[in-house]
């Protein structure tokens, strides 16, 4: 028996690889606790801890005695500082993690991000956990997720949390949201039930937030806060499984959609008639919104996000120039470059990255430069960015070609944050909008005398091109916008345009001003011309030019210290004990139960550690009967950046002695394919075994998924060698066909085709939505005879309470001339 294969050394070879890639943004975890809170935080955001926690406590104060409720254990809030998909998120049981670099979100105005985004997850934690007497007392033993107000539409969830930021003052229905309601009263389909539990709508899931709020503060503003409260005790007890309409009508005396058609009846009154005769540019197709507007040379380019494809597009004028599974961040023009950020998967979750893109040569270059935010573009090999350095947002020359870069601006701390930028023709001025704490300023930074002016904003506004040595600016105005031009060195600022809802992104366009606006999702609209007068909507004010802040004392994170029950789970005819670190990479399960398949005793016993330490971790001791089976396995995560794709790992078994390792090498991304999104996965894999026979094992699998509106197609094949010992050692695997050959090769083909929408709601629990059939066809080849399966199903897509999807498939199968019934279900 081989005792050291050439595996082995290539996991030992792949670890210190690892640890040099991770030494890059790797993290030190601390933790520090205040009277309500336990707050875990990496060292690059800890600057900021003394402004968290004073928020935090606050905040934990105005909505205990806003929602009469107190949870019964401090709260866990995790900080992280880099770029994300998501700005923040919530857990009923008692958990939030926020996002600690400011936003700009084009539905919504920026006001203090960090006390925005804390009010807001925390509402959700007073909301969705809240429960009566007797849940609060049983809770602790059974499951941290009994939580009754959790099951509730998304829409409502969404609103509580907005209306909690409001209560800080925090948060507002703007001027930027209003539209899209307004838009709404003359096309129901916007808040149907499909756009704000499922996120099919022209602005995606906003229409959630949108609704949500609105008709969370109609009930406050119409029925008074005592009722919201009462109906939120209503639904915290066991009743609450009957879902929100029994709510409503035992606390309001309404149904829920008679309170929804006296809010649209009100909403209709204060707003009819408001600005509905706006027509947009025909530059895009239907359910595709506009991200950014820029001008070069009066060349117009924009990008655009296609909700039904979930692709994002550059365009020049009408012409597709590059298209993009990935968000697209950021772009601008020089010549014939442009600069884009892309938002990607790494091996720490996601980055934003920049690239430089050919027009001439339709060609995409990726460069090395990662954590970047913004970007001006002066030449192909030369730009200025803002780079996501240590949570800081820093403004920086970056010179490509030679490797290095020159710090123009660096923020006081991370509560000041840069959200758009703009280079004046000439690159004598770069223009910065920036947020500080909620107080919004513009920065002009003059290359020529290496200096910056800063001037103070007296509302929300928005910076786009230049025109005439001028930067022009999309400011508010009552629930509409007015356009005008100041003048970097003089301050003076002119009225040249106006717009009856809220504008972003002004641009001078052949002799006109373009902005983008809502008119169900965003498009270009032209601005409406004003006579030419000179307004003040800026006042020079120095920016904050050093932190106040304290760092606050903490002590190193410890997962193994920090585990804490979280639920009760079934197992087999038993259950068990689940327990997790407040970071939720450590996790531990005890479990017995009754296997009647068998008729034997089960016990489980796991301890899994997952994106914390060096290597991932894995120990199970299992028992049936009494003959046990004790498992670990060590693993890296990905050694390499997106897309590509490399694992090692090995695996030990005492009972029965067993050793293995192995090598994963593959790679994974997405690209629009044929009118639609297409994925690509493709798998090489290196196993060995070791027991009484060493085995060893190469593997391969090809993935292609491609998706449009209406079809699903997925096709995918694997294979295997046994290079030498024994191939019952190794599992080999396809769907629910199964070899022991030293050779075997397996072929799939899925099709899913949707049929239409129903759209309707059983008693506001169950919300169904898609309809539709699908097929899979699967093939195995080894030296035994063919074995094959085909599977015929129809499916519904369903919406738990409007909150928690569901796939229910049913049909039948024939797996080697056998016909079984065919059953599934997804979440």
């Amino acid at each position: 028996m081989r005792k050291i294969t050439i595996l082995v050394i290539l996991i030992f070879v792949a670890f210190p690889l690892f640890m040099f890639a991770a030494s890059v943004r790797s993290v030190v975890w601390m933790k520090s606790e205040s009277d309500h809170f336990i707050y875990l935080y990496h060292t690059e955001v800890a600057s900021v801890m003394t402004e968290v926690v004073d928020i935090s406590e606050e905040t934990y104060k105005e909505l205990s005695e806003f929602y009469n409720y107190k949870p019964e254990e401090k709260i866990i809030l995790i900080l992280k500082g880099y770029e994300d998909y998501s700005n923040g998120y919530a857990f009923s049981s008692g958990k939030v993690v926020i996002i600690t670099l400011g936003d700009f979100y084009p539905y919504r105005v920026d006001d203090y991000w960090l006390k925005t985004v804390i009010s807001h997850e925390l509402g959700h934690v007073f909301q969705l956990g809240m429960v009566n007497d007797f849940l609060r007392a049983i809770r602790p033993f059974i499951s941290r997720y009994l939580t009754p107000n959790a099951l509730q539409p998304l829409w409502m969830s969404e609103g509580f949390a907005q209306f909690s930021s409001e209560i800080m003052k925090a948060d507002s229905y703007d001027y930027r949201r209003l539209p899209y309601l307004v838009d709404g009263l003359s096309n129901d389909q916007l808040f149907s039930d499909d756009a704000i539990n499922n996120g099919r709508s022209p602005i995606g899931y906003e229409a959630a937030y949108n609704y949500g709020y609105a008709f969370i503060d109609f009930l406050v503003g119409y029925y008074g806060q005592d009722k919201l409260v009462e109906f939120l005790k209503y639904k915290s007890g066991i009743r609450g499984i009957f879902g929100i309409d029994t709510a409503f009508r035992e606390v309001y005396g309404k149904t829920y959609e008679e309170l929804k058609a006296e809010f649209f009846q009100k909403m209709a009154n204060e707003y009819s008639g408001t600005y509905n005769k706006l027509q947009p540019l025909a530059l895009t197709t239907e359910m595709e919104e506009i991200l950014k507007l820029s001008v070069d040379n009066d060349r117009l380019f924009y990008t655009t996000l296609d909700r039904r494809r979930h692709l994002y597009h550059l365009y020049f004028e009408n012409t597709l120039l590059y298209s993009s599974a990935y968000p697209i961040v950021d772009f601008d023009i020089n010549g014939n470059s442009i600069g884009l950020i892309l938002l990607e998967r790494d091996n720490e979750g996601s980055q934003t990255r920049l690239y430089i893109f050919d027009i001439s040569k339709k060609k995409l270059k990726r460069t090395s430069y990662e954590h970047i935010l913004r970007v001006q573009l002066l030449n192909e090999n030369t730009a200025i960015v803002v780079e996501n350095k240590f949570n800081v947002p820093t403004l920086e020359l970056l010179f490509m070609d030679k490797g290095n870069y020159e710090v123009l601006f660096a923020p006081p701390d991370q509560l000041f944050s840069i959200s758009q930028i703009s280079l004046s023709p000439g690159a004598r001025f770069l223009a910065i909008r920036a947020n500080d704490k909620g107080s919004k300023y513009l920065l002009f930074y003059d290359f020529l005398k290496h200096s910056m002016v800063s001037y103070l904003s007296t509302g929300d506004f928005s910076i786009g091109s230049w025109e005439n040595g001028c930067l022009l600016v999309a400011s508010e105005r009552g629930m509409g916008s007015q356009l005008f031009s100041i003048d970097p060195e003089t301050g003076q600022q002119f009225l040249l345009a106006s717009f009856p809802r809220s504008a972003l992104w002004p641009v001078a366009h052949e002799g006109f001003f373009l902005i983008t606006s809502q008119k169900e999702g965003f498009k270009i609209f032209e601005a409406l011309p004003e006579p030419e007068r000179e307004l003040s909507f800026f006042e020079r004010k120095a920016i904050r030019r050093k932190s106040n802040e304290k760092i606050v004392e903490g002590e190193f994170y410890k997962p193994l210290k920090h585990l804490r029950f979280e639920t009760l789970f079934p197992y087999f005819l038993g259950a068990g004990l689940y327990f997790e670190d407040y970071l939720a990479t450590t996790s531990l399960s005890v479990a017995a139960g009754y296997n009647s398949m068998n008729n034997s005793p089960k016990i489980s016993f796991q301890l899994k550690s997952m994106e914390y330490y060096p290597m991932d971790v894995e120990f199970k001791l299992l028992f049936t009967g009494i003959q046990p089976d004790f498992r670990c396995e060590l693993k890296t995560p990905n050694l390499f950046d997106g897309p590509f794709y490399l694992k090692a790992g090995m695996f030990f078994s005492f009972i029965p002695g067993l050793f293995g390792s192995y090598i994963d090498l593959g790679y994974v991304d997405s690209t629009e394919l044929i009118g639609g999104k297409g994925m690509f996965k493709n798998f090489i894999k290196i196993k060995d075994v070791q027991s009484s026979v060493n085995t060893m094992e190469l593997s391969g699998s090809i993935s292609v998924e491609w998706e449009n509106e209406s079809l699903q197609l997925a096709i995918g094949t694997k294979a295997r060698a046994i290079l030498f010992g024994n191939p019952g050692a190794i599992d080999f695997n396809f769907g629910s066909l199964v070899s022991e050959e030293k050779l075997a090769l397996g072929a799939n083909f899925c099709v899913e085709a949707l049929l239409g929408s129903r759209d309707f709601d059983l008693f506001d629990l169950l919300y169904f939505f898609e309809q539709g059939i699908g097929g899979k066809l699967s093939f195995l080849f080894d030296a035994k005879p063919i074995q094959f399966s085909l599977t015929l199903y129809k499916f519904e897509s369903l919406n738990l309470y409007g909150s928690y999807p569901v796939k229910l498939s049913f049909g039948f199968s024939i797996e080697n001339l056998k016909l079984k019934p065919y059953f599934n279900l997804s979440f």
